[in-house]
């Protein structure tokens, strides 16, 4: 869900799914005359949007190593030139 969604479908809901929503999603909201100025995110969203977790998912997405630079599985072969099926005299 896109952050313009959630935010349009939070305005719609009751004043209890906010509050449920609100401490689902925030440790902290930091309030200054009745607008919300700032937020602290529970775990794991505090985690997810952070600048160092987010630079590391795109460099590991980007995946630019070779299994032998060790990433990756550190097996050679996973399943064997039969596959994962017994082998059958043909069909």
């Amino acid at each position: 869900m896109s952050r313009k969604r959630f935010l349009s479908s939070s305005r719609q809901a009751s004043p209890g799914t906010r509050r449920l929503s609100n401490q689902f999603f925030f440790d902290k909201l930091l309030v200054k005359e009745d607008k919300v100025v700032g937020a602290i995110h529970a775990e794991p969203f505090s985690t997810l949007l952070a600048e160092e977790f987010i630079k590391c998912m795109r460099r590991n997405a980007a995946n630019p190593g070779r299994v032998s630079l060790g990433r990756g599985s550190r097996m050679t072969v996973l399943v064997g030139r039969a596959g994962l099926e017994p082998a059958t005299g043909g069909l």
